[in-house]
């Protein structure tokens, strides 16, 4: 019996990652879509889980800059990106 070869699956990393800003915004989004009744429990919970996981890449990565000694941008955490504070505004 003849089997068909395996293809590799051809996945597109992003290009553009999130900011600070963004995620808060999706999160956001995701609370207030609970409370209207236009986004599930299950939905919202996949949202912060994921969410969850893309913040814990930033601090894998912050930690590995610290101890390697390495100083370099993380875009999560750009400044350029970053909500305005009291002073700020």
């Amino acid at each position: 019996m003849a089997t068909e070869p395996v293809t590799k699956i051809e996945r597109s990393i992003p290009t553009q990652q999130l900011s600070m800003n963004e995620t808060r915004g999706i999160l956001t989004e995701s609370i207030l879509g609970l409370r209207s009744g236009d986004t599930t429990p299950s939905a919202a919970n996949a949202i912060s889980n994921a969410i969850g996981k893309y913040l814990s890449t930033v601090r894998l990565e912050m930690d590995y800059q610290r101890q390697s000694g390495r100083k370099g941008a993380i875009p999560l955490l750009d400044a350029s990106t970053a909500a305005p504070t009291d002073e700020q505004a």
